[in-house]
């Protein structure tokens, strides 16, 4: 008995006994069936049996056939992934904002420790599904939950954005005077909060032997989407579109197009020296290692160059135990990466580097590691609540030296704070062509002004 693949079809029979024409195509069809049959691909000597035609019927685009590849249960489609996405918004802005103007590192502080409580509750969430599924016996994972499942994880990073120069250009600005150029201003440097969100397959959850979210292996094997980016920046007029009273927060991508122009500094219409340079920093380590006595923002007559917080001096605890007082200018806004700063300063990055990528890469730390503090088990908060205190409590602690290790050189604020620079604000009155060169001397110095 032959086989379906080399029957004749019924109607071929019938119509040979009636018309010579179609039994030499008969013959011609079993010959070529022969040869099919004795062909090397097809021979008796394949233990395979010649696999048949695909139906049409199954050929549909709506209904795919599965695949019967072990690793279909790990296939992850864009169209999974982004429907995941559409699902996951960060958290707003905090209402009320602890804010004050030109203070914007201790805005950020303040916010990085609000923000870290609702993170830290999501990514605990994380860390107890992987634990379950780690505990799970080895016998029951036939019935595993499906890969288009995804997990949230957050980190947050204090972003220090400024250069060498302490000159930097950035666009999009409420401190602007002046609509027409995109409102601009040059900052000595400025702070914003930069918030990720990395999509974890619930399959591929598991924690590392620190006991730390492990980072999978299909976030470097494939190209899809695995993080998005936020920007808080309670300064810039991106956060607050035309109309609007609430604060919002910025997709990464539009922040930085808007905010620093990387098609113009590419084609060399921003200068190098007013091009932004980034520190990123966990937040764990930015809430227990900052400290700041505000002495930058003092003018040469010892008032102050802008109205200080309502809020005591914010010191972090590791920096209160290690007896620092003041380190803001020499350790947060320095661009220059010292001996050992990895740990407790964050990473120094270029123009090119940080406005390059699409999302924020995964911390040093691991994922959630700028939450827990890099490789702490327990999921919280490091630093305690900045106390709230009248501003004359605020000029009485002003005074205070400390015998601080890393302390600023005493009269660093007072050779021009932020607001007494001539960079600040620089409104960028001037022509493009003067904007292009470099900033001018400081005026020299006089009995009426001291610079």
């Amino acid at each position: 008995m032959t086989t379906n693949a080399f029957h004749e079809p019924t109607s071929a029979r019938c119509s040979s006994s009636s018309n010579p024409t179609p039994k030499l195509k008969r013959r011609k069809s079993l010959t070529q069936s022969i040869r099919a049959r004795l062909s090397p691909t097809d021979s008796r000597d394949s233990a395979e049996p010649p696999v048949p035609s695909v139906p049409a019927s199954y050929c549909t685009r709506d209904r795919p056939l599965p695949i019967s590849h072990p690793a279909a249960k790990d296939a992850i489609s864009t169209e999974d992934l982004n429907a995941a996405w559409s699902t996951i918004t960060p958290p707003p802005f905090p209402d009320p904002l602890q804010y004050a103007s030109c203070y914007c590192e201790e805005n950020i502080y303040l916010l990085v420790q609000q923000l870290s409580a609702h993170f830290a509750k999501v990514n605990r969430a994380a860390v107890n599904i992987a634990l379950t599924q780690s505990k799970r016996d080895r016998k029951s994972r036939g019935a595993s939950p499906t890969p288009t499942l995804f997990v949230p994880v957050w980190d947050l990073e204090p972003t220090f954005i400024s250069n060498s120069n302490k000159s930097v250009l950035l666009y999009q600005q409420k401190a602007s005077k002046l609509p027409n150029a995109g409102w601009p201003v040059i900052w000595d440097y400025h702070v914003v909060a930069l918030a990720t969100c990395h999509l974890i397959p619930i399959t591929h959850l598991c924690l590392d032997s620190s006991g730390q979210l492990s980072t999978p292996a299909c976030f470097k094997m494939s190209r899809l989407e695995w993080g998005r980016s936020w920007v808080y920046d309670p300064d810039s007029r991106l956060s607050q579109p035309t109309g609007t009273q609430q604060l919002t927060v910025v997709p990464w991508e539009m922040y930085k197009e808007q905010t620093f122009r990387p098609d113009a500094i590419q084609m060399g219409r921003i200068p190098e020296h007013f091009q932004p340079m980034f520190r990123t920093v966990a937040a764990s380590e930015y809430s227990s290692w900052f400290a700041s006595d505000r002495s930058h923002m003092r003018d040469n007559e010892g008032g102050w160059n802008a109205t200080p917080p309502p809020w005591a001096c914010i010191v972090g605890e590791r920096a209160r135990k290690g007896g620092i007082r003041n380190n803001l200018m020499q350790r947060w806004v320095e661009m220059e990466m010292a001996v050992g700063d990895a740990d407790r300063f964050g990473r120094v990055w270029d123009t090119a580097n940080l406005l390059s990528l699409v999302t924020v890469p995964v911390a040093e730390g691991g994922l959630g590691g700028t939450i827990t503090g890099g490789g702490e088990k327990k999921v919280g908060l490091v630093v305690p609540q900045a106390k709230l205190s009248t501003v004359n409590t605020v000029r009485s602690r002003e005074g205070e030296n400390g015998k601080a290790e890393r302390e600023e050189p005493k009269g660093e604020g007072q050779r021009g704070g932020r607001i007494a620079s001539p960079l600040f604000p620089a409104y960028l009155h001037a022509s493009q062509s003067h904007r292009s060169q470099p900033p001018p001397p400081p005026p020299p110095a006089s009995p009426s002004h001291r610079s």
